[in-house]
């Protein structure tokens, strides 16, 4: 939806347990190579706490420049 709220937490929470997302790449939010707890962490911290907000591409819409195995197949509206 073009925000980073809540929803994008509960989404990368979703992808850690329930299911496997399209883009996996994207849940990637603290950009370690892996979709895990610390990536709902990193997005509940940027929030409410005014952490930092996730790396580039950030805020753009772009593909994401780390190597890393996470894929893309469909990125859906960013």
């Amino acid at each position: 939806d073009g925000a980073f709220a809540f929803g994008d937490a509960f989404q990368v929470l979703n992808a850690v347990f329930v299911s496997t997302p399209m883009c996996s790449d994207a849940c990637d939010v603290n950009d370690d190579g892996a979709v895990d707890i610390s990536d709902v962490l990193y997005c509940l911290t940027a929030i409410l706490l005014d952490g930092p907000e996730p790396p580039t591409p950030f805020p753009n819409c772009d593909p994401d420049g780390t190597l890393d195995s996470l894929t893309c197949t469909d990125p859906g509206p960013c």
